[in-house]
């Protein structure tokens, strides 16, 4: 009687929301994964761009991931790519030159962007000139290293 009709109603609105379910979750990682997610940024070499204030707080940013699937790069961009040197570790920099163009390094050399590379720097003018690990420490990266501009 009425007890059945209540287990039936249950049951019909359990499956209703796991249907619901295996249609969400793939969507809602293909956006993640190709479209756009939410990211924290950690560190000082995107100072004063991003983190402005020492130790105050983490920046989040919206991470445009569909621009690394088309490969739609602009000098300016600030991007989160894997560190060529570690590839465990995500960095946030600026793409300061592309390929065929030409850069001068922190120590004065002049280096030609090879096709297909890019050439990163942080904003942070302090910590240029100390430890900061970017293109001037690693040289120019492939494009295929950037997974989202910001």
């Amino acid at each position: 009687g009425e007890e059945e009709e209540e287990d039936t109603r249950e049951s019909m609105s359990v499956w209703h929301w796991a249907g619901k379910a295996v249609v969400s979750v793939p969507v809602f990682v293909f956006f993640k994964d190709n479209v756009a997610s939410l990211g924290c940024i950690e560190g000082n070499s995107m100072r004063p761009t991003l983190n402005p204030d020492p130790g105050a707080h983490r920046d989040r940013v919206l991470l445009n991931k569909f621009s690394a699937v088309c490969n739609d790069y602009q000098r300016g961009d600030v991007c989160m790519l894997r560190n060529p040197n570690d590839n465990r570790e995500w960095i946030c920099k600026r793409l300061i030159a592309v390929g065929g163009d030409q850069v001068r390094t922190r120590s004065e050399d002049l280096v030609t962007v090879p096709r297909g590379y890019g050439w990163l720097e942080g904003d942070n003018d302090e910590e240029r000139a100390g430890s900061m690990v970017d293109s001037n420490t690693f040289g120019p990266v492939p494009l295929a290293l950037i997974r989202a501009s910001v």
